[in-house]
């Protein structure tokens, strides 16, 4: 992995991002419930998972699964601080996709979404990729 392959993720990243956007633009604001809220949730999920994907393709990384992300975010010690944010997100994106069940209030999963995005910027701007940026969750209540 290089740092051609992190630029690719974070490439990923802003795609989805901006997807998230317009799918939340287009469904407008949804009440708890509502079509589209559980889609929007995992979109957010995977802006993540692009994120660490890309902090890992720095350090020579890649995963098979969700699993072996999940094993490094809790032994890779620059991340380990926002292991339980992560896991928040792959939770309630998990719930989502496969249960329909998302949150009532987004509040948390947005306080997740912006603890692991600072936490990975900074990493990967030391890491030689000084254009990272930070993504903003996107708001659909």
């Amino acid at each position: 992995m290089t740092l051609a392959d992190a630029n690719g993720y974070l490439a990923l990243a802003e795609r989805t991002h901006a997807n998230l956007s317009h799918l939340a633009d287009v469904a407008g604001p949804l009440e708890p419930g509502q079509t589209a809220r559980d889609w929007l949730l995992t979109m957010h999920f995977y802006v993540i998972v692009a994120y660490v994907n890309a902090l890992a393709a720095t350090c020579g990384r890649r995963f098979a699964d969700h699993g072996q992300r999940r094993d490094w975010i809790k032994s890779h010690p620059p991340l380990r601080s926002v292991a339980s944010e992560y896991m928040a997100l792959d939770g309630w994106s998990r719930d989502a996709r496969y249960e329909g069940v998302v949150p009532r209030s987004l509040d948390d999963a947005h306080r997740s979404y912006r603890a692991v995005i600072e936490a990975v910027v900074p990493l990967l701007k030391a890491a030689g990729i000084r254009d990272a940026k930070s993504l903003p969750p996107v708001d659909f209540e």
